[in-house]
């Protein structure tokens, strides 16, 4: 799953304040369908990687920095990694 807002109360949606500023809605459907992995964006500081029951959340934060998301799947086994091109 690829998804511009991040879901709610997680490790990718905190903004500097510390506030939380993700979707319910998208924490919802994660949480009815499970996809295996769910890469979000717009919280650019917010560069992290959590779970939301089997669900990996991940967000690169900004690529201007050098940080990407890399997802193998091999042998079907998926894994998602936060990287730098550094």
């Amino acid at each position: 799953m690829v998804c511009h807002t991040p879901p709610k109360d997680t490790g990718i949606d905190v903004i500097r304040s510390g506030m939380h500023v993700g979707s319910q809605t998208v924490r919802d459907f994660i949480i009815k369908y499970k996809p295996h992995v769910c890469i979000s964006g717009h919280i650019h500081e917010s560069r992290a990687k959590d779970k939301i029951g089997d669900t990996i959340v991940l967000n690169a934060g900004m690529f201007r920095d050098g940080w990407y998301i890399e997802v193998v799947i091999d042998k079907g086994v998926l894994s998602a990694v936060l990287k730098s091109v550094a």
